[in-house]
């Protein structure tokens, strides 16, 4: 499934929100709902772009780690704790939409 929107763009949407924009202008600006946009801050609320890009490489090495062994073929990580690069699967769209955030206190 093609994402419609970039972790860049989404978070340019929730930067516009916080400068004062109504979510509902937001919303049809931009075309997207406003169920997206709280499912969104609720991911990405108080992220830059380096900090959703890093979500998203640990993200992956996780799954390469957690459903490595089960592929077959050794452990599915190296000496130094990265995933081998045989490892490294995308995530699903499902099963990340089926995690919640970590929340961070």
């Amino acid at each position: 499934m093609k994402k419609r929107f970039s972790e860049e763009q989404i978070i340019g949407f929730l930067r516009e929100a916080d400068k004062g924009i109504p979510v509902k202008e937001l919303c049809r600006k931009h075309g997207f709902s406003g169920a997206s946009f709280y499912l969104w801050r609720g991911k990405f609320g108080g992220m830059d772009v380096s900090d959703a890009k890093r979500l998203k490489a640990l993200e992956a090495v996780w799954i390469a780690a957690h459903d490595g062994p089960q592929a077959g073929g050794g452990s599915g990580s190296s000496v130094h704790g990265q995933a081998s690069s045989s490892a490294v699967r995308p995530a699903s769209d499902e099963w990340l939409r089926s995690r919640r955030p970590i929340q961070v206190l």
